[in-house]
């Protein structure tokens, strides 16, 4: 059994980060990163818009190139898995019977699509889309001018939608909630984006509930509740993704929808860590609880755990924020918009570039900014600051989101 020093469970963005930082933060012990997958880490939101149009290839979707591991003696590991955790001693085990020691061990274990209980979903050209094989799958099922149907209308659906309505293709969106990107993005910003994906000629319907999948061997049809029925060639689901939290739970981590982490992302183990998509933490600035699937949240809690382990003073929580590029427009949000919100429109949605304000009181909690870089970095200023916002000013667009006295 050999000492691996920190031995990180899986080589997603949180991985990569949290290796590469410690390498480069002078980490004094062996450094092991372990992923299922053949590739090096790579990042996943292109897979959505440049990959699957083949306007991106692997080379360009890695984190860091291959070699860069070596050259700082990271020990990569890929195509295995991590079988078991005996956190008693400290080791883990591998798919093949390997164990290796850790001083500290960070479960990056990322999560999965979330499962769509719809009859025949098992037809063949019926995809999730979560890494680079499904990706390549669902190019190469899909003929030129085919009909694809995408049940979910969040980020990657809508992404994925644009991509492929650019290359000839017939795209249908299915959503079973009122609105697109219901559950990140306020109503004035769903409805531009409908109307931006129908202009476009997307097709969608929301308020759909699914019932079944047709065909014989193959996906022909995805159909409703009320007998609605539409054709395909292709489905792609997307209907949210599920914490991997089976293998913290098996070794009796604290773990509700997620593993759950302190404000340096430590287990109830303190000698385990937890980070990205897999993780559970109660946000600094906004005071709940929250697991947050994005580039962001993987990269500033790989971060926190680089401080820890070796010894400098936490870092602070960071404004969440998100992105999504769909045909010509970028949408940045920061915060987390709420129902209890008092929304604020900065801007005219007709030109294409403005910025949904959402305050409470007197601060600014969340924005949505589409084609507004400078809002959008302004104004996540001001949400970390909480300082007290002037409401006529927020609607003013000569006035910059930020000023300093």
């Amino acid at each position: 059994m050999c000492d691996a020093g920190v031995v990180i469970v899986g080589a997603g963005q949180a991985g990569a980060t949290l290796a590469t930082g410690l390498a480069q933060a002078g980490y004094d012990g062996p450094i092991t990163l372990i992923g299922e997958e053949p590739y090096a880490p790579y990042q996943r939101p292109p897979l959505s818009k440049g990959f699957v149009n083949g306007d991106v290839g692997v080379d360009e979707l890695l984190i860091k190139p291959e070699a860069y591991y070596a050259q700082k003696h990271i020990q990569l590991i890929k195509g295995r898995r991590v079988h078991a955790i005996q956190a008693h001693a400290r080791s883990v085990q591998l798919d093949e019977g390997e164990q290796l020691n850790y001083r500290s061990l960070v479960l990056c274990t990322g999560s999965r699509p979330r499962v769509l209980p719809i009859k025949s979903a098992e037809l063949n050209r019926v995809f999730s889309l979560r890494n680079i094989d499904d990706a390549r799958a669902i190019a190469g099922a899909l003929p030129e001018q085919g009909r694809l149907v995408i049940i979910g209308a969040g980020y990657v659906g809508l992404e994925l939608a644009a991509s492929c309505v650019t290359q000839g293709r017939h795209v249908t969106v299915l959503e079973r909630a009122g609105r697109v990107m219901e559950r990140s993005a306020s109503p004035q910003v769903s409805e531009h984006y409908r109307a931006m994906h129908e202009a476009a000629g997307v097709n969608i319907v929301c308020d759909v509930n699914l019932v079944e999948l047709q065909g014989g061997q193959q996906v022909t049809a995805v159909c409703a509740g009320d007998g609605r029925c539409w054709p395909a060639d292709v489905v792609v689901i997307g209907v949210g993704a599920v914490a991997n939290m089976e293998l913290a739970q098996a070794a009796g981590l604290q773990c509700d929808d997620g593993i759950l982490v302190d404000a340096q992302c430590r287990s109830s183990d303190p000698h385990i860590y937890a980070a990205g998509d897999c993780a559970r933490q109660t946000h600094a600035l906004l005071q709940t609880s929250l697991r947050l699937e994005s580039v962001q949240n993987a990269t500033a809690q790989a971060r926190m755990i680089v401080a820890h382990i070796m010894n400098k003073a936490p870092l602070r929580s960071e404004v969440p924020w998100f992105w999504s590029d769909q045909f010509d427009t970028r949408l940045q949000i920061a915060g987390i918009v709420q129902p209890n919100h008092t929304s604020i429109l900065r801007g005219d949605p007709a030109s294409g570039s403005f910025t949904m304000l959402h305050v409470q009181g007197d601060r600014l909690q969340a924005l949505e900014a589409i084609n507004r870089p400078a809002d959008f970095t302004l104004g996540r200023k001001l949400i970390s600051e909480q300082l007290e916002v002037n409401i006529q000013w927020l609607k003013d667009e000569d006035i910059p989101l930020y000023l300093r006295d």
